[in-house]
């Protein structure tokens, strides 16, 4: 798959350029764009010049997390290619195997890529937005960039992998889960997730600027140092809180509170609405 539609891909020297590119979506992360995210890694692994790769988002946005379209039933999928993948959701067995693989498999790709990445953030940073960007080496930020897993408003147990108390630290993490608020760049920066923060209009040239110094290093020394880094993270006990937390996320879905939920997803008041309207609906319900 190197025809894409979701993303765009160039090499600028010895640097890979992987842009989301749904810009009118939020770069909401559709299977087609996991998939197409996940072929240009191939391109980029591939190619011997490449020794970095940048991962940026086209408009305000970074990402708005998953694209909720893609998860609803397949009458309801947005085009052809959402089709077979909906169909799987309506099994648990299937329904696992599914979102293990684009969900938890592709994105564990990207954290295991064997080339430095770089993460350019900004706008809205949202849930398998802010999952996607943790998976990279660095994560540079706008100052306009805002991190969220809204995921526990929805009935679940946040994204499909644990990255927030990672991240950030769990007694941060766990404020933010129950709450469902924000992280600004700023305290993104200073809870030592974010490397740095700069202006919105300096974040591709700053960004560029650190991918070309990385590109300048020893690249097999680089590939050896991240690896020794992950494994450390894995002997920690990162890998086994991954495949914990994932199983966890599995039973959130059957829970009667996460189906009631979903039921009223995108709906207020018994009338169809958008997802903004179903999250303000439910956070009056909780302040009362």
């Amino acid at each position: 798959m190197t025809d894409f539609t979701t993303i765009c891909y160039e090499r600028r020297e010895r640097i890979a350029v992987l842009t989301l590119n749904r810009p009118d979506a939020r770069n909401a992360q559709n299977i087609r764009m996991i998939d197409e995210i996940d072929a240009a890694l191939d391109l980029a692994q591939a190619d011997e010049d490449v020794r970095v790769l940048v991962l940026a988002a086209a408009g305000p946005s970074f990402s708005a997390g998953h694209d909720m379209k893609a998860t609803r039933a397949a009458s309801e999928a947005p085009d052809e290619y959402e089709l077979p993948f909906s169909e799987k959701r309506k099994v648990t067995e299937t329904l696992f195997e599914h979102e293990y693989d684009k969900y938890v498999g592709k994105c564990l790709r990207l954290r295991d890529f064997p080339k430095p990445t770089v993460a350019l953030t900004q706008g809205h940073c949202i849930a398998a937005g802010w999952m996607i960007a943790s998976m990279c080496d660095i994560v540079i930020a706008s100052d306009d960039a805002r991190f969220a897993d809204p995921v526990v408003r929805m009935g679940s147990l946040g994204v499909e992998l644990p990255v927030e108390f990672w991240d950030v630290g769990v007694r941060k993490a766990k404020e933010l889960l129950f709450t469902g608020d924000p992280l600004p760049a700023l305290d993104a920066h200073r809870l030592g997730f974010v490397n740095h923060v700069v202006p919105r209009d300096e974040l591709e040239s700053f960004g560029m600027a650190m991918a070309t110094k990385i590109s300048a290093m020893p690249p097999v020394a680089v590939r050896l140092a991240k690896m020794s880094m992950n494994r450390c993270l894995d002997q920690q006990g990162q890998a086994n809180s991954f495949w914990q937390h994932y199983v966890t996320h599995q039973l959130a879905h059957q829970t009667n509170e996460f189906k009631t939920l979903r039921a009223n997803l995108g709906t207020k008041d018994g009338v169809k609405g958008t997802l903004k309207d179903f999250f303000k609906d439910r956070d009056q319900r909780v302040t009362g």
